[in-house]
């Protein structure tokens, strides 16, 4: 897997970074923070699971297990699952989401496959 990891833009876009970051995978910018985490019951949430998040201070709390799209804002971070892009199973949808992560706000497009 191949990571581009850039910071510190102050809202200058060099024309190179696209072509430097070809082929990547991920991007990785500054500006939120997301905390990765595979299982999550955003409404009842365990106590190692509660500990980390109020350490790590996420905007965004991204998870999966369930296979059922989930975004939903609660205590000011973004609860998010894209839901599941694997074969189908269980007659579910089939899906995968865009985040849009502007200056002053975060949006979120689930798209089905």
């Amino acid at each position: 897997m191949r990571i581009g990891v850039i910071s510190d833009t102050h809202n200058f876009f060099d024309p190179q970074i696209p072509d430097l970051f070809h082929g990547v995978e991920h991007i990785l910018h500054g500006g939120l923070k997301f905390l990765l985490h595979h299982i999550v019951a955003p409404h009842d949430l365990d106590e190692p699971l509660r500990r980390r998040i109020n350490r790590a201070k996420p905007d965004v709390v991204v998870f999966g297990h369930t296979h059922k799209p989930f975004a939903e804002r609660l205590g000011g971070v973004l609860y998010f699952n894209p839901g599941y892009a694997g074969k189908m199973r269980f007659g579910m949808e089939r899906t995968v989401a865009i985040l849009e992560c502007g200056a002053e706000d975060l949006t979120w497009q689930y798209h089905m496959l």
